[in-house]
Parts: structure tokens; sequence; C-alpha cells
């Protein structure tokens, strides 16, 4: 046997053995190996919180922003010129007026002495017409005498009982008292005419004498005054900036579809007809901290501002305070410049019920328990608000989960605690 065959042969004999060696240490492996313990299954079920649904009426309010503006601002301006005289003691920044109060004087002399000038020329007027009019009755009557004669001595002079140089002579003395009577009507009529134009010019400087006392037809308060006593004003001239404390306004800038919930004057009357109609406005209430105060008042929706703001998109409603300054009882006055928030009083919304916000899933589907059980439920929102959501399509007493799950399955097992729980 050949050195090569019995190596080969040793090989597999070698093979075979610890093979065996092998197949015997798993059988024993096997023998000593124990048995795993059979453990109960146990189910995870996640608490989630719940909420229990009321359904009813809810008023609906629109908030906003915006910054107070006065309705009414105008500039004091002088229609006539001279030196001040005198000024109102409120005519200084913050200084407040009452409507019709002089607010400035000019000196009123050489006005009152054109008042004058004018009357006494209306005067020589009247008094030239008096005496015309008393020269036409007296020419009148000179006529009438003339003409009676011209016409006895025409009639005599057919006959030959009067001469032709009679006839003439009559005739030019009716002529004269003709001339004389024209003349007078000329001289009233001129008369008139000055008469006339002495009445427009004394409006005129009764007028600008008027004007000398330059007051507002408003309720106001001074922002700033441009003239002081012995100053010389021109015509024109501004003299003091002021603005009406009888309304306030806020100018709200709102998404259009804000629009929907409450009653714009002329132009909306709530969303489908719900609210009481357009013709009054919506109830406001604009809030501000002022002077380390919460301040109040109450104000309407008058009006939209005619036009959406080209860069934002928005709607400017305009919301009237007519009591600024009383305040009803909240301790300041309302002032242009102050940053307000509007709280607009909308319309309600019928048999809806209010869940927080993040309670919707899918924008309009809610999570309900039902018998220990998580269950989907379609729901039709009405209105988002920043943090809760009016929705239709439940009743009362379901439980709508608000809190999150990482995992859920519409039919899967939850346990219930109420918030806060």
């Amino acid at each position: 046997m050949s050195p090569t065959i019995r190596r080969r042969m040793i090989q597999t004999v070698l093979a075979v053995l610890v093979l065996g060696l092998g197949v015997l240490a798993l059988l024993g492996l096997k023998q000593f190996q124990r048995k795993p313990e059979q453990r109960e299954t146990i189910e995870f079920v996640p608490l989630v919180t719940v909420q229990a649904v009321s359904v009813g009426d809810v008023p609906i309010t629109v908030e906003g922003f915006g910054t107070v503006e006065a309705r009414v601002e105008v500039q004091l301006v002088s229609q006539v010129g001279g030196q001040v005289v005198e000024l109102h003691p409120a005519l200084i920044a913050g200084g407040f007026f009452e409507a019709s109060e002089m607010l400035v004087r000019i000196d009123p002399a050489d006005y009152e002495l054109a008042v004058a000038r004018v009357q006494a020329e209306l005067a020589q007027a009247q008094a030239i017409i008096i005496a015309t009019d008393a020269r036409i009755v007296d020419a009148q009557a000179r006529v009438d005498d003339a003409q009676s004669e011209f016409q006895r001595l025409t009639q005599l002079g057919a006959t030959g009982a009067a001469s032709k140089r009679e006839v003439r002579r009559a005739d030019l003395a009716y002529q004269a008292a003709q001339a004389q009577h024209d003349e007078a009507h000329a001289l009233r009529k001129s008369t008139a005419a000055r008469r006339d134009a002495a009445q427009v010019a004394l409006r005129q400087a009764r007028l600008n004498l008027q004007r000398t006392e330059l007051a507002l037809p408003f309720n106001g308060r001074i922002t700033r005054e441009d003239v002081d006593v012995g100053q010389y004003v021109g015509v024109g001239q501004n003299v003091a900036s002021a603005y009406g404390t009888d309304v306030m306004q806020v100018p709200v800038p709102l998404e259009d579809a804000e629009l929907a919930w409450f009653d714009v004057p002329g132009e909306s009357s709530g969303i489908a007809g719900e609210g009481a109609g357009a013709a009054k406005g919506s109830a406001v209430t604009l809030n501000t901290e002022f002077a380390g105060r919460s301040l109040t008042w109450r104000g309407r929706v008058m009006r939209l501002k005619g036009q959406v703001d080209p860069i934002t998109r928005m709607v400017h409603v305009i919301v009237e305070v007519t009591d600024p300054l009383d305040t009803q009882g909240y301790g300041h006055r309302l002032m242009p410049g102050m940053f307000v928030r509007a709280h607009i009083h909308g319309n309600t919304l019928m048999r809806v019920a209010t869940l927080p916000r993040h309670s919707l899933r899918d924008n309009n589907t809610v999570w309900l328990v039902r018998d220990a059980k998580l269950r989907f439920h379609c729901v039709e929102p009405i209105r988002k608000q920043r943090t809760d959501v009016l929705v239709r399509g439940l009743v009362d007493g379901l439980q709508v989960i608000t809190s999150g799950l990482d995992v859920y399955t519409d039919g899967m097992r939850v346990h219930t605690a109420e918030p806060g729980g």
C-alpha cells in the first residue's frame, strides 16, 4: 500500500470520528436543555384624556388689534390778517376746548372801522334814495301837469284859439318835465346799485369782523399751537392743530373671512343670516394697558375702510367710540395713537360643540371613546378659533379624546381619564 493511500484513509477515519463526537455532544446538550418558562401575554392599553361633549348656542367673538385715530382732525387757519391780541387758555398742546369757543382773537379795530365806513356809505345811499323818491314824485306831478297843458293847447290850436308858439312852448315844457323825471329815475337806479353794493360790502365787513375770532364747530383737543399774543398772522396762516373728541375710530385689520361672523352696516348681516341684521353694526369692546391700568371702552362697527390692503390682503373694519372721554367709568380717555385689542361681539352659532383645537384630527375627524374603545368620527368644523374649534355632528354626552397617541387604530382599547386627572 502506497503512502498516499494510507494518508487519505487516516484522514477519512479522523473526519468520521470528529463528526461522531459532534453528534454525541449535540445529543447531550439537548438532553440537558431546560424548557422555556410559559408566561401570560399582557395587552398594552393606553391612557387617554377625554372631554364630555356639550352642544349649545355659542356667541362668536372676533378679535383684532388697531391703533386709535381721531375721526375729525383739522388745522385752525386764519381767514383774515392782523395782530393776535388774545388766546384761549386751552390753546396749548393737550388743551381741551368746547364747540364754538373763541380760541384766537385777532385785533378787530381795522375791521370795526371797515364796518362803520360801509355802514356810512349805506346810510348815505339810503338818504339819496329817499330824496330821489321825493324828486320822482314831484317830477311825475310836473310831467302830468305839462302833459295836460300841452294836450289842452294842442286842441285849442286846432281851432285857432291858441297860437303855434303857445303850443310849441307847452311841448317844450312837457319834454323838460319828462327829462327831469327820467333824470330822477336814473339817479335812483344808480343810487340803488350803490346801496346794494354797500349792503354786500357790509356783509363782507361784518364777516371779516367775525373772523377775527377763530373757533371750531366741535369739542376738541389741541395737538399743536403755532401762534402767540402779539404775533402778526396773515390770511391762510395755520395757527393751531386739533382733533375732535366726540368720536374716536379704530381701523381693525382682519381677514376677509372674518366678516362673515359679525354685522357691518351696509355690507353684511353675518353668516347665513344668523345675526340680528347689519343696520346697526356689531358691538365692540376695546381693551388696552395704559398708565399701569387695564382700560376698557365700548364701541360699534360702523363701516369698512373701502379697499383691501394690496400688501397684506386684509380688510380694515372701522370701529367708532362715541364717548371716548368719559371712558364709562374705566378711568382714562381714549386718545389717538393708543394700541388696543378689539373684541367684536358677532352673531350666535346654533347647536354647536366647543372642543380644544388640538382634538380635531385631519381637519374633520375626532376620536371618541365608546365601550372603552377608540372610534373615529367625522364632524363638520364651523369655526377654528385661537384655542378651540366649533363643530357640528356631535351630541351631548359623547366622550372626545383630547390627548395624543403615537399609535392608534379604529377600535383599539383605551383607558380614559378626565382632563387634569
